[in-house]
């Protein structure tokens, strides 16, 4: 024999091996146990059972004879499993995978197991044979082929359901990993598959699924599965393109977004983009009407009838009442051929009839809202929740339960929130009837807050009962004195009536009780009558939006304050409801009184809180005004901190709200608005950290271009809260020159601690930003990197915990001033 030495090999001369004579194999023991284990489901009559038999059998044997075994016995067991299939498909499938990993499958066999799977494939099970069937796929091509021909073929067994399911599922592959199909070839079992199953070309497929990418919002994809799809070819791109920027526009204004750069889009704006900048202008408090002219012209007639509320809401919300009462018509009278949303209708009736004061209106449109929608009516509702409880407690009692009822915990507890808040407002209202002892409106109050309440239990519901007795004493002690004993105030109550009508103050009446006020024989009954009056007078000119009205504020509250602080006046008060309520004892004549003392800085001030939320998003002046007149109010130092944190919670907790509801674009407006009226309201800018460090933590758990997702937002909140770090001395200028203060005020360190985390991820943020933009080109701007440094610095010096991320801070900073400096094309290893 002569060896032939291979190219590469070194050996020379070797003699030859001798070949080893062939010897008998004996049959191994799990090759044995294999065959008499199938053999066995022989005897099994019932078809069903037979057939789990074997699956299972097959399945416990792979993963114990050898290859060389399997293949022996790979005809009989190959077989087996095409019998099989005619009961379970799906797991035959599964099977014959397994199996085609050891050994070669028969073309006959495959097409046979996925012919009795395509006629009756099993949903529940669906997407785990996927993935084995694919792998068979791919490793056929003659199978690929018949697969995909059968799915083509309308006369062949193929059921609806197989094909309903694996479009689904080719769809789900594509969309979620795109760019890995996008250029993939078309011999490919995915291509081949989609193709079959319609529509038979790549840039029809494309427009598909740039079709799914904007329904759910997500532009970016959409806009580069359009383009692709141009590029082979596609039809009908511009109109996908202008429908896309219609979704993309509605999305973001669900989102909270309302500036009208990002809502408008490329080029002319259609109908449909029209009215949603219309609804950002209407909530942004611009003007509208452009728009909406545009959106009312369109031949949809539901766009129409929307572009006729959201004009209604506009010209309500400039003061044009009789203009807005038309457009509510002329949705409300729309002919029955056109077609209007019923929400929209539900919602003109509901505007309409809170306008007109039409309580039962209010209440009709409210039963179509919860008809379609159930507990889901505070989101559906254009008024606010507590307007509407209010509106229908006096319209439609009945209706009541229905709205506080829900099928879920969650819901349940949120509704009845809403009401207690609609009990809270209405109390509030009665309050501030009561202190310009306007007794019969009072009365007309409470008796809505208690129809509000109802049978309602628990600790909340009894403590808003209690408010409302209380109220009920206050207005009994504040409208004490009718019938005054001196000439110059009998002569001030006679000037209170005119054209024979009682009138809370007139510049008569004021001056008078001003005259006995300054008179060496003052008392407390006429001090009273001042504060009312006064208290009156500055009501009036704040609703007018006269500034005169502070003036009035400040000497109401000063008279107030003395009356508060005066025992005789309180001593008269506990004589007078003793007359009048004779059937009282001592001890409670003497509890109320004590009660309406402790309760009147509280309800005094709570006007102010009420003007506060009202104006601080249209009228910061005025608003800071109100929040000036609580921090100097003459009161305790604990009644007028009570009432700040109160302006407090409610502006925490309307930015809570909009963060939930994933519109953070108007809670950073929002807080914006908050901190130009309050600039040392710490526990609020606290709150915005916050929501920065959580919103910058959870982009980072989902993807790579974290930093580029999350930096617009952090910078924006960094905008929000520097007046408050400017008012703490925590500027980045006040940080580099004096270090690390120390706090005494719990609230302030806490700030102080939620800043240095935040200034962490905002210096995060700028260097992966900063270095993604130098690896693009490296000629962009490298001052970021300065910047980053500069955070980082922030973050050290104000104290960071001492785990990751945080730990890397120095490391960081040290990473961006070399950056800064030269940059090499060093990979930041942040991540």
């Amino acid at each position: 024999m002569i060896w032939r030495r291979a190219r590469d090999d070194d050996r020379r001369d070797e003699p030859p091996k001798a070949v080893p004579e062939p010897v008998v194999r004996s049959i191994p023991l799990e090759e044995r146990g294999f065959r008499q284990a199938l053999e066995r489901t022989d005897a099994l009559a019932d078809a069903r059972e037979r057939a789990r038999a074997v699956l299972t059998t097959i399945r416990e044997f792979l993963g114990q004879i050898e290859d060389a075994e399997l293949i022996r016995n790979s005809s009989a067991l190959q077989a087996r499993l095409a019998a099989a299939a005619v009961e379970f498909p799906d797991e035959a499938v599964r099977v014959l995978a397994d199996v085609s990993w050891r050994g070669d499958i028969d073309d006959d066999i495959a097409r046979g197991v996925f012919g009795r799977w395509m006629r009756a494939p099993d949903p529940d099970t669906f997407a785990a044979t996927w993935g084995p069937a694919l792998g068979l796929l791919t490793q056929s091509n003659a199978l690929c082929a018949t697969v995909a021909e059968a799915v083509r073929e309308p006369n062949s067994q193929v059921s609806a359901r197989f094909r309903e399911l694996l479009r689904a599922r080719l769809v789900q592959m594509v969309d979620e990993q795109f760019e890995k199909y996008e250029f993939g070839g078309a011999n490919s079992p995915v291509w081949q598959l989609l193709y079959a199953l319609g529509p038979a070309n790549r840039a029809e497929w494309f427009c598909v699924l740039g079709d799914l990418a904007a329904e759910r919002g997500d532009d970016r994809a959409a806009t580069h599965r359009y383009e692709v799809a141009d590029r082979f070819g596609g039809t009908g791109i511009d109109q996908r393109r202008a429908r896309l920027h219609d979704i993309t526009a509605y999305q973001r204004l669900r989102g909270g977004t309302t500036t009208a750069d990002a809502l408008k889009g490329p080029g002319t704006p259609s109908e449909f983009r029209h009215l949603v900048l219309g609804a950002a202008a209407v909530l942004r408090g611009s003007d509208a009407e452009t728009h909406l002219s545009a959106a009312d012209r369109a031949s949809d007639s539901p766009l129409r009838a929307t572009a006729r509320l959201l004009s209604a809401l506009d010209l309500l919300r400039r003061g044009h009442e009789d203009a807005a009462r038309h457009q509510l018509d002329l949705v409300l009278d729309a002919p029955l051929r056109t077609r209007t949303d019923p929400d929209i209708k539900a919602n003109a009736e509901l505007v309409r009839g809170m306008l007109d004061g039409d309580d039962q209106a209010v209440a009709n449109a409210m039963r179509l809202l919860v008809a379609r929608h159930g507990a889901d009516w505070p989101s559906r509702s254009l008024v606010a929740p507590e307007a509407v409880l209010t509106a229908v407690s006096r319209g439609d009692h009945a209706l009541l339960p229905e709205l506080l009822a829900a099928s879920h915990p969650e819901t349940i507890g949120h509704l009845h929130a809403l009401r207690d808040r609609a009990v809270g407002l209405v109390l509030a209202k009665a309050a501030r009837a009561a202190l310009f002892s306007r007794s019969d409106t009072t009365g007309l109050l409470l008796y809505g807050a208690r129809g509000l309440l109802g049978a309602a239990e628990g600790e909340t519901a009894d403590r808003l009962r209690d408010a409302a007795t209380r109220i009920e004493e206050l207005t009994a002690g504040l409208a004490h004195d009718t019938t005054p004993a001196r000439p110059l105030d009998r002569l001030a109550f006679a000037a209170l009536r005119r054209d024979g009508e009682r009138h809370p103050t007139t510049p008569e009446a004021l001056r008078l009780w001003r005259d006995l006020d300054t008179d060496l024989t003052r008392d407390h009954r006429s001090l009273h009558h001042l504060a009312v009056a006064e208290h009156a007078r500055a009501y009036q000119l704040d609703i007018d939006g006269d500034d005169r009205a502070f003036e009035y504020w400040h000497t109401a509250l000063a008279c107030w304050a003395r009356l508060h602080g005066d025992p005789d006046f309180w001593t008269d008060l506990r004589e007078h409801l003793a007359a009048v309520m004779p059937d009282a004892s001592a001890a409670e004549v003497a509890a109320a009184v004590d009660s309406a003392a402790a309760d009147l800085p509280a309800n005094l001030l709570e006007p102010h809180i009420s003007r506060i939320l009202e104006l601080h998003l249209d009228d910061s002046a005025r608003a800071r005004a109100h929040l000036d007149l609580l921090r100097d109010a003459p009161f305790a130092a604990h009644e007028v901190a009570a009432a700040r944190a109160r302006v407090s919670r409610e502006a925490g907790a309307r930015i809570r709200r909009l963060i939930r509801e994933g519109a953070l674009d108007r809670a950073l407006d929002e807080a914006r608005a908050w901190t130009a009226i309050d600039d040392d309201n710490v526990p609020l800018a606290e709150l915005m950290l916050e929501v920065g460090i959580e919103h910058v933590e959870s982009a980072r758990q989902r993807g790579e271009r974290w930093s580029t997702e999350a930096r617009p937002t952090v910078e924006r909140i960094a905008e929000v809260v520097e007046p408050i770090r400017a008012t703490l001395g925590l500027t980045d200028r006040q940080i580099a020159a004096r270090g690390r203060r120390t706090f005494t005020d719990p609230d302030h360190a806490a700030f102080a601690a939620k800043l240095a985390r935040f200034e962490f991820w905002l210096g995060a943020c700028q260097l992966m930003a900063t270095y993604r933009d130098y690896q693009q080109s490296p000629f962009s701007d490298r001052s970021g990197f300065r910047t980053a440094a500069a955070h980082f610095h922030n973050a050290i010096t104000l104290g960071l915990p001492a785990r990751e991320p945080f730990a890397r801070a120095r490391e960081l900073m040290v990473d961006a001033g070399r950056l800064q400096r030269a940059v090499q094309g060093q990979y930041v290893g942040f991540l």
